[in-house]
């Protein structure tokens, strides 16, 4: 299932745009998110693009499954994923591309189902597979590590736990740091507003355990039917639309970011381009 998403970019202290002073070119702000690699060849993703690019869009979200990129250790499966790969970079397009999915062999739930949904083992091992993904289809833009981990335990086994997801994030960042890689870094989008089990906010709970410190890029899937919030809520809400990003430049902009640009991602399945203003 394809969807639409908004990449919003405001420097650290300002709100989003309410009045358009200038030119928005919006090829630079809309893109498809679609998992071209796992459920299409490189033919059916090749006439997918084509409309795409018809319509004179940029970006575009993937993703690779470590648990089918490899399903046992050290046995990759690159003829899954290389040919639509290879289809989208000869697009022209910018990508996202998001890591998840935990094989069997290094799961923390050893055999058991859902192995794909837990964290694994060793988080360095996690960091060197996606240092690899990031040398091999190195045109990619950014790489984000998991995905909607906010909602266990279908997407997070078995619970929500924002230590460990830290504990992984971190680890990555270090490891990329080794390669120069820092900057195509980015935190997993979160499901929602960042809603999270017992009322508590994924934004806020890594935010203060530093995973915005490297690259402060924050994304989130609204899914909602109005572009501003919730059906029938007031956009100043807590998760109205605007309150929430201009929170989030807040939130990335502060513990040591001060003066950096700030990267907002929003992403659901239907175009959000009211909430430009």
């Amino acid at each position: 299932r394809a969807s639409a998403f908004l990449l919003f970019i405001s420097l650290v202290g300002s709100s989003l745009i309410t009045t358009v002073l200038n030119r928005v070119e919006w090829p630079e702000l809309v893109g498809i998110n679609a998992q071209f690699p796992e459920f299409w060849n490189a033919s059916v993703t090749a006439k997918q693009l084509v409309p795409y690019r018809a319509l004179g869009l940029k970006w575009i979200r993937l993703s690779i499954h470590w648990y089918f990129l490899e399903n046992k250790e050290g046995q990759f499966n690159w003829n899954f994923y290389d040919p639509p790969i290879k289809v989208a970079e000869e697009s022209g397009c910018k990508a996202i591309v998001n890591f998840v999915g935990t094989p069997p062999w290094i799961s923390s739930c050893g055999l058991q189902t859902p192995t794909d949904s837990c964290p694994p083992t060793n988080y360095t091992t996690f960091a060197t597979r996606l240092v690899t993904l990031a040398q091999r289809y190195s045109w990619v833009d950014y790489w984000e590590v998991w995905n909607e981990m906010n909602l266990p335990p279908v997407f997070w086994y078995p619970s929500y736990d924002p230590d460990t997801y830290a504990a992984l994030y971190n680890e990555v960042t270090r490891v990329f740091k080794l390669y120069g890689l820092e900057s195509k870094l980015a935190v997993g989008a979160f499901a929602y507003y960042g809603n999270a089990p017992g009322g508590k906010s994924i934004f806020a709970d890594l935010g203060s355990r530093g995973v915005y410190s490297a690259n402060p890029v924050i994304s989130f899937h609204p899914y909602t039917n109005e572009p501003e919030g919730y059906d029938n809520e007031d956009v100043n809400s807590l998760y109205g639309f605007v309150k929430t990003s201009n929170y989030l430049i807040e939130l990335a902009g502060s513990g040591g970011n001060e003066g950096r640009s700030v990267s907002l991602w929003a992403r659901i399945s239907t175009v959000l381009a009211s909430s430009l203003f």
